[in-house]
């Protein structure tokens, strides 16, 4: 693959789950209730402190780890072009 383009969005990605931070608190207070004992990442033998934690942390929730990870930058999105080379 010839790499064409490398776009970091991290910052849209953090303002986006800042602006939807009430819609996923609502969708994992409702998964939570339903499904109480879902393992949460990294702690696969324990249960979530709450119900949806586990949504929270894969949607990057603020307050959860991987948020805190994107806003610091610990982690990036990026928006990567590339191009199959000719055989």
């Amino acid at each position: 693959m010839k790499l064409i383009e490398v776009n970091d969005v991290t910052e849209e990605a953090v303002r986006a789950r800042d602006e939807d931070k009430a819609r996923i608190d609502a969708y994992a207070e409702q998964c939570g209730r339903k499904f109480r004992r879902l393992p949460h990442p990294g702690h696969w033998h324990e249960e979530a402190p709450r119900g949806g934690f586990g949504l929270e942390n894969f949607c990057r929730n603020p307050g959860t780890r991987l948020y805190e990870d994107m806003r610091t930058r610990r982690d990036t999105y990026k928006v990567i072009v590339a191009q199959k080379k000719a055989d």
